[in-house]
């Protein structure tokens, strides 16, 4: 195993994280609108900042994390967040659907 195909493993599925993180971070600011008083406001930017620091955070023990599961664990762990992010997509699509079919 070469070390180049180390590093796409591991740019993989650090990019199905960082984009499942990028997309529960966009729902909870369009559901932001919701947020009217001072604590909710507080609370919504206190979640946002523990998402973006513990994708950080993984990320960075991500060499460590490589380490302990090897390249096949890599690999299920790729497929996994890929799976969870297809998931909830297909959530918010029929989310969506059902909201729209329910307005008219």
């Amino acid at each position: 195993m070469t070390k180049e195909m180390d590093d796409k493993a591991v740019r993989r599925i650090a990019s199905r994280v960082t984009l499942a993180m990028a997309v529960i971070c966009i729902v909870l600011l369009f559901m932001g609108g919701e947020l009217v008083t001072i604590p909710q406001k507080i609370a919504g930017i206190s979640a946002i900042t523990a998402a973006v620091f513990s994708v950080g955070f993984f990320l960075y023990i991500s060499g460590a994390i490589e380490r302990i599961v090897g390249r096949q664990g890599l690999v299920i762990l790729s497929k996994v967040t890929g799976l969870v992010l297809a998931a909830l997509a297909a959530q918010m699509v029929m989310t969506g659907w059902a909201g729209f079919m329910s307005a008219g």
